[in-house]
């Protein structure tokens, strides 16, 4: 019974182990579009952004994914974390930052 456990334990990280190889080689010949500096700044405020949300600092993360957004139209995750936090000031009786256009 042992050795049939370690068999399959064995047969899966194996598995594992050649598919993340595999993917490995896929994405490494791919070449990546250069970076622009408002992309740079749209990563910046994303990451100022979860900053503030995980210390409850909401009106700051919305302001902060505000600028995401404007920067960088693409970045599907910061309207979602935006709609997050209006929820969360609502919740707590907060006043919602005004969306900037």
């Amino acid at each position: 019974m042992r050795t049939q456990r370690f068999a399959i334990l064995l047969v899966l990280s194996s598995a594992l182990l050649l598919g993340g190889c595999v993917s490995a080689k896929k994405t490494a010949h791919r070449k990546k579009a250069p970076v622009t500096p408002e992309q740079q700044l749209a990563l910046k405020e994303y990451h100022l952004g979860i900053d503030a949300y995980t210390n409850s600092r909401y009106a700051e993360a919305i302001k902060h994914w505000q600028v995401t957004v404007a920067k960088d139209p693409e970045n599907d995750k910061a309207p979602e974390y935006i709609e997050r936090a209006e929820t969360m000031l609502k919740a707590l009786g907060k006043k919602v930052p005004v969306k900037k256009k």
